[in-house]
């Protein structure tokens, strides 16, 4: 029998349900269906079970039940869970019982860090017994994290911002307002208690300042008020403008880093032919323009509207490009030193690097040409070097030798030795080569004890060899020497020998006159 049709299916003797020896199987497109159950006392299989099972009962066989994890570690299938101390289970209701753990660990700590999950945050609550609780915090859009580390994050915000705070009358800033380049722009006004920083103020400065500071500095274009008072240093970087006062009353310093103009006529470019003064930074100087002039002690007094006049000062101090002029009205006195110092030099150079006058305290006077010194006052009179001319001369003449004209000369000398008859004792000497006489005419007068003897001595040379004439000899009561000229190693020298019976110490003057 291949096929069996029923509608029903029961024991053979009525009493019971079928019993199927081999088996029952139901393809896939057919069911067991109906309002009874199916007890099974072996094993059931089945691809799928359905429905919530909430009529299952003594389920315990390994591999049926719900499947429980630890975490993400698979811990087993179990169809029953007893739970031990510490955890609430209230009945079950409609298929639901409610879980709940009651902590008694006074002993663990925990500490809340932030750890980067993508580009979100986790908020962990971390414990001291390894056991950690997340919270995500998910970020939105315009929203980013940035900077995570565990002890906290920024939130970065690519949003365009409120429209408007008209909701709140009076909102507070937990932080700093960045402003983003933007403006804060409104009819109304800003009032600030504290400090208000920044790089630069524009529009008008209305009102009281009531002690407007800033530092370092505070820059405005125009400041004008009826009076200022600076108790410290006033910076004017352009041009400090004050032609409609009379006078600025500085008490105290002026310094001025650059170029300080004091103008007179025209000005202030020199070039205009400016009569006034400045000061130069370039050459640390004060410069003057054309005409300017300087009056120490002037005539007059000082008041608004007198004017003072300064010819007749006591001293004036002027010049332009022709020349300079110094002019004292009562007389001039010139000191290198303060009161009671050692000597000091003034020198007046006829130009540059050109010495004409060189005055020395405890010295002397020099005085050159050219930058060759030709006078020269010493503590026993003047040394003139070179040629001094005077129409007369007058008073005693206290010289060893005078030169007249260019071959000329007059000199004298004198002086003692002691006699040795027959000895020769050189008067005079000069050497040919630097000091070529031609011919010398010497007058001579000797004494010895009381001897005395007086004449003429008329000497010329060649270079190499000495001629000489004695002449006008007077000697009383005994001749003391004879006179003789030779030249021996270049130089030319005028000798007495003292005569037969002569001892002791003979004096002589000479008066020499010499054309070369």
């Amino acid at each position: 029998m291949s096929r069996l049709r029923a509608d029903k299916i029961v024991n053979r003797t009525a009493a019971g349900a079928p019993e199927l020896t081999f088996g029952a199987d139901i393809p896939v497109s057919g069911s067991l269906t109906g309002a009874g159950g199916v007890n099974i006392t072996g094993v059931c299989t089945a691809g799928k079970f359905v429905g919530d099972g909430s009529g299952l009962s003594g389920v315990t066989a390994s591999g049926t039940g719900i499947v429980v994890y630890d975490e993400s570690a698979l811990v087993g299938t179990a169809g029953t869970f007893v739970f031990g101390t510490n955890v609430n289970v209230t009945p079950v209701s409609a298929g639901v019982a409610t879980i709940t753990s009651v902590n008694t660990d006074t002993n663990t700590t925990y500490g809340m860090l932030s750890v980067l999950d993508g580009t979100n945050v986790k908020l962990r609550l971390s414990g001291s017994d390894a056991s950690d609780d997340d919270t995500l915090i998910t970020a939105g859009s315009g929203i980013a994290f940035a900077g995570v580390t565990a002890s906290g994050f920024t939130i970065e915000s690519s949003l365009s911002g409120l429209a408007n705070v008209v909701e709140d009358v009076s909102p507070q800033l937990g932080g700093n307002l960045d402003l983003n380049g933007k403006t804060l722009t409104g009819t109304g006004g800003i009032s600030i208690t504290g400090g208000v920083s920044a790089t630069i103020f524009t529009g008008a400065f209305n009102g009281p300042s009531n002690g407007l500071s800033g530092t370092p500095d505070i820059t405005v274009g125009d400041i004008v008020g009826a009076g200022a008072s600076f108790s410290g240093n006033v910076s004017i970087g352009g041009t400090l403008t004050y032609e409609d006062v009379t006078n600025i009353d500085v008490v105290g310093v002026s310094t001025f880093n650059h170029e300080a103009y004091f103008l007179g006529d025209f000005g202030p470019d020199p070039s205009e032919g400016f009569k006034g003064c400045w000061w130069d930074p370039t050459w640390s100087a004060w410069q003057f323009g054309s005409e300017s002039k300087i009056y120490f002690s002037p005539s007059g007094t000082v008041g608004s509207g007198v004017t003072i006049a300064g010819p007749g000062a006591s001293l004036e101090v002027y010049g332009n490009t022709d020349f300079g002029f110094l002019a004292a009205k009562q007389g001039m006195f010139i000191r290198a030193g303060a009161y009671g110092d050692t000597g000091k030099t003034i020198t007046i150079e006829g130009k540059q690097n050109q010495e004409s006058i060189k005055i020395t305290g405890d010295a002397g006077v020099d005085i050159s040409y050219s930058g060759n010194k030709k006078i020269e006052t010493t503590n026993t009179g003047v040394i003139v070097t070179g040629i001094l001319t005077a129409t007369t001369i007058k008073g005693n003449l206290d010289a060893d030798e005078i030169t007249v004209g260019s071959s000329v000369g007059i000199g004298t000398s004198g002086g003692s030795w002691t006699t040795s008859a027959g000895t020769p004792q050189d008067l005079d000497v000069f050497t040919v080569s630097t000091d070529n006489r031609k011919t010398s005419e010497y007058t001579i007068y000797l004494q010895n004890g009381s001897n005395q003897q007086a004449q003429k001595v008329l000497v010329m040379q060649d270079g190499s060899n000495a001629f000489y004439e004695e002449y006008a000899i007077m000697a009383a009561p005994n001749k003391i020497v004879s006179f003789s000229a030779t030249i021996i190693n270049g130089e030319c020298k005028l000798r007495a020998t003292p005569e037969s019976g002569i001892t002791g110490v003979a004096t002589y003057n000479i008066v020499r006159q010499s054309i070369e």
